[in-house]
């Protein structure tokens, strides 16, 4: 065997083995790559990127399912590397009593985000009215979707949502609380090979993935997960 043969050998070595790592380590290297890998392998199938905005270490993503249905993704940032930050669960975004517009949050005590779906064309821009009065506007609507990050606590987020129509008048408006105020949850489904949490029990299961809930009410926090 000459030296360039050899050469040539151990690079396609090389490239074998961290192509095994990053799929072992469930590492890519753009961040759409990793969302729709990710819930393409929670069973969604082959989604269709809706919305991204930056959050937190990575972006927070609205994706349209096969199902035409939709779910929420996060990715973060790991050195030059992505994964999953967590997320999924489907949503069908459908409005209660007839209202134009529907729309729902999460987050946490530092940052937080608003996906609001229109179920009538004449609602051409929306305001998310903060507690403190920070208001923000967006009317950048994609496939009838919008995707706003507020730099702002989840209690603080909680105030109204107002939608206007073309002519700028005031169309809907709703106030928006907590169904337990100063109760914050939050549900991730996350792979067993990127937890950074040590899940124990005297049931524990070893599984693929796992739904991890986490709670906080005042200053005492709650986890639990489950297979």
């Amino acid at each position: 065997m000459t030296r360039r043969v050899k050469t040539v050998r151990n690079f396609a070595v090389v490239l074998i083995v961290l192509a095994a790592a990053f799929w072992k380590s469930a590492l890519y290297l753009t961040s759409d790559a990793c969302v729709l890998a990710s819930v393409e392998e929670l069973g969604y199938g082959t989604c269709e990127i809706i919305r991204r905005d930056v959050y937190e270490d990575g972006y927070i993503y609205v994706l349209r399912t096969v199902d035409d249905d939709y779910t929420i993704y996060r990715t973060e940032r790991f050195g030059p590397f992505w994964h999953t930050g967590g997320g999924g669960g489907s949503m069908n975004f459908e409005p209660r009593n007839g209202a134009p517009i529907y729309t729902t949050m999460g987050g946490n005590d530092e940052i937080c985000y608003n996906i609001c779906k229109r179920h009538n064309p004449d609602i051409a821009r929306i305001e998310w009215v903060c507690k403190d009065g920070t208001v923000i506007a967006a009317d950048d609507w994609t496939q009838d979707i919008i995707l706003t990050v507020i730099p702002s606590s989840w209690e603080n987020a909680q105030g109204n949502v107002r939608a206007y129509d073309t002519a700028g008048n005031l169309a809907y408006e709703k106030e928006v609380e907590a169904l337990f105020p100063g109760f914050v949850c939050r549900a991730d489904i996350v792979k067993e090979c990127e937890r950074r949490v040590r899940i124990s029990g005297m049931f524990r299961v070893k599984a693929p993935y796992y739904l991890i809930v986490s709670a906080q009410d005042g200053e005492l926090a709650y986890q639990k997960a489950g297979a």
